[in-house]
């Protein structure tokens, strides 16, 4: 399994970059960017990893 992700998705997580940033969760700018593109890896490298559950 692949996970695409759209361009609108990558869109709120620039946005969430500016976010945690400016609310001060992180103190410099390339600590939220770099959390942000952490979720990003996790999402596109382990998701796959979980496959589907069977319907039964």
């Amino acid at each position: 399994m692949k996970v695409i992700i759209l361009p609108e998705v990558y869109d709120y997580f620039e946005k969430l970059v500016e976010t945690l940033y400016q609310r001060e969760y992180f103190g410099f700018h390339d600590s939220s960017f770099n959390y942000v593109m952490g979720l990003v890896e996790e999402i596109e490298n382990n998701l796959p990893k979980l496959g589907l559950k069977d319907k039964k």
